[in-house]
């Protein structure tokens, strides 16, 4: 998180087992406060779900066919810069 983040006090209601086991894997170290802990969990959500929607664009450009037309016209106007910039690269 960044220092110099903004913390705002929220208040939730969570399932008792949820929150014992919260509770659990803060005693056992796993993190360092239930804070850090719930403020994971949620990071990690929210990239999963930005993950998810950029997937989803994806498969939307790709069943678009002017996108496509369009990305294959692309490679072949940088097919020559391509292939000579590959010429370059040592064969290790």
């Amino acid at each position: 998180m960044a220092d110099s983040a903004v913390l705002m006090k929220v208040t939730f209601s969570l399932p008792s087992e949820l929150v014992r086991s919260v509770r659990e894997a803060v005693a056992e170290g796993f993190f360092p406060s239930q804070n850090s802990m719930v403020r994971e969990a949620l990071t990690r959500e929210l990239r999963r779900i930005r993950e998810k929607r950029l997937y989803d664009e994806f498969v939307e450009a790709a069943n678009d066919p002017l996108f496509m037309q369009d990305l294959e016209q692309t490679q072949q106007a940088f097919a020559g810069a391509d292939s000579e910039t590959a010429r370059m690269i040592p064969n290790g």
